[in-house]
């Protein structure tokens, strides 16, 4: 039994005995520094407040529980002075007392440097909690360069050598510098080859650098040793996914009781990816469609899911845009925004229908929130016409409403200028002007367009000045095309549309176009 069994052993017999109450407990000294330290490793917050209330009765004058105490203060984000005066009670020559101290004080550039040379030189052999709290320090202070060319030096003063190189895997794993990572994370599998999580971690880097068939290779020696990790094998259908490689394997390797398992803790990532194998590979959308609805069932708050059942084009999507939204009630107009930019990426391989329709599910019910302007030109864009109407109209009664309440109010300050401030947005105005033109609504048309030429606002820059000079002349040239067409077809009223165009009607039916005998694509 290795000494990471052991640690889970006395973590699990401190678990059990604390039940029947910590003056029935004992523990030594050392075991509660290793329980704590275990406990910390894997983000045990409860164990390590036992500990250290265990510690306070059985052992309050151990420096090396205080020194824990102080650290434990520190990450809940107690005052640094707060946590400095604990470490009073700590030797001032404690390695972890020094790297707390240093963290605190926050040193810049060059005087960090000299920090991390003076813990170096004053260890002659480093434990485990010590080095990977030194690795972190030198993260934290940006110090990667001093880790790459301390690295032999640090090798030298190791009790345990992995607990070091799987540190340094992690921060430079956080860092994005995945050359650094991979490097070390090799480093590690050549001491000790026999540990999955090692090789695990080690795919994981060289997926997130792009080099896929170093991923196989590197989780095929995962599995050599634990052929029935669901981590191990996902990690290899991930990579086989990238690759476009065995479809089949893909599907095997994750399976139905994975998938099962995976949703139970709340982990869909399993889901989506054999569901992208199901529909990018195979084809096969109805099965697809099937496992993304059940996790859309069971976590309609995950935007992931979201995504996928997009892509697939399902028609019942507002529904579900609708119940995620209402699960993040956090989420602002700004962060609605930002999603739909992204899913317009040329990349992203979504329908501008489905991205209006993640811009309406938040915009409907703000309308006059900033940011709406979006809805109304994706709505527009994608031909939706009535509906870029219908909220245009319940826009610009919002707003005179509001005008009004200022206009009758004793607080108003006449010497605010005219900006854009309780009127729509050029853009905005401009779908609504377009829509109604496109459904043969000329008086209407014609009355918002002399309401918005009326308007004459006081500008400061000439950006400004320029940017209504457009907008007016784009009012202009509908009003003259309106007088010259009273009638217009739809093919006249693309030709003078301020908006370009998004999509054709054949991308929005899914149509392709023809090509012509004789003739290249036009």
């Amino acid at each position: 039994m290795d000494d990471r069994d052991e640690r889970q052993e006395l973590t699990d017999r401190f678990r059990h005995e604390i039940r029947d109450g910590h003056d029935r407990a004992f523990f030594t000294e050392g075991e509660l520094v290793e329980i704590y330290d275990y406990a910390n490793d894997n983000d045990d917050d409860y164990i390590m407040s036992e500990v250290l209330f265990h510690a306070a009765s059985q052992y309050p004058h151990s420096e090396a529980l205080t020194v824990r105490r102080a650290y434990n203060c520190y990450y809940a984000g107690m005052d640094g002075t707060v946590v400095l005066n604990i470490l009073k009670n700590v030797d001032p020559e404690n390695i972890l007392a020094k790297i707390l101290s240093v963290r605190i004080k926050e040193s810049p550039g060059p005087q960090a440097v000299d920090k991390l040379d003076s813990i170096l030189a004053s260890v002659s052999s480093f434990e485990d909690e010590e080095i990977i709290q030194l690795v972190d320090l030198a993260a934290d202070l940006s110090c990667y360069e001093w880790l790459i060319d301390n690295h032999q030096v640090i090798l030298q003063k190791l009790t345990y050598v992995p607990t070091y190189l799987y540190e340094l895997g992690e921060v430079f794993y956080e860092k994005g510098d995945f050359d650094n990572a991979i490097r070390y994370l090799e480093e590690l599998t050549n001491i000790d080859p026999f540990n999955p999580s090692f090789w695990n971690r080690l795919t994981d880097a060289a997926g997130m650098k792009g080099d896929f068939e170093k991923a196989l290779q590197c989780i095929e020696f995962s599995l050599a040793v634990n052929p029935d990790s669901q981590t191990s094998r996902y990690l290899k259908a991930q990579a086989l996914f990238a690759l476009k490689r065995d479809p089949e394997e893909i599907v095997k390797l994750i399976g139905e009781d994975a998938v099962n398992e995976s949703l139970e803790n709340g982990n869909t990532r399993p889901v989506q990816l054999l569901a992208s194998t199901y529909s990018w590979l195979l084809k096969q959308n109805d099965k697809a469609l099937k496992l993304l609805l059940t996790a859309n069932d069971k976590f309609p708050g995950d935007r992931d899911i979201i995504n996928a059942l997009m892509q697939l084009q399902i028609e019942d999507i507002a529904p579900r845009l609708e119940l995620f939204r209402q699960h993040h009630p956090e989420a602002a107009g700004d962060a609605w925004v930002k999603w739909s930019q992204e899913l317009l990426r040329p990349d992203a391989n979504y329908s501008p229908t489905m991205i209006s329709q993640v811009l309406e599910t938040y915009f409907r019910h703000h309308l006059t929130e900033e940011g709406a302007e979006h809805m109304f030109l994706m709505l527009y864009l994608t031909r939706q016409f009535d509906k870029v109407i219908d909220y245009g109209l319940d826009l610009r009664n919002a707003l005179q409403n509001d005008e009004m309440q200022i206009d009758n109010s004793d607080d108003v300050d006449s010497d605010i200028p005219d900006k854009r401030t309780g009127r729509m947005s050029y853009t905005t105005v401009l779908s609504l002007v377009m829509s109604l033109l496109r459904r043969g609504h000329m008086f209407e048309t014609v009355m918002i367009i002399q309401d918005e030429l009326k308007w004459h606002p006081t500008l400061d820059t000439v950006s400004e000045v320029l940017e209504l000079r457009g907008y007016r002349q784009a009012l202009f040239e509908i009003l003259k095309f309106m007088t010259a067409h009273p009638k217009p077809r739809q093919s006249s009223i693309d030709k003078i549309d301020p908006l370009p165009p998004l999509v054709s009607k054949e991308q929005l039916t899914g149509s392709k176009n023809k090509k012509r005998k004789g003739k290249p694509n036009e």
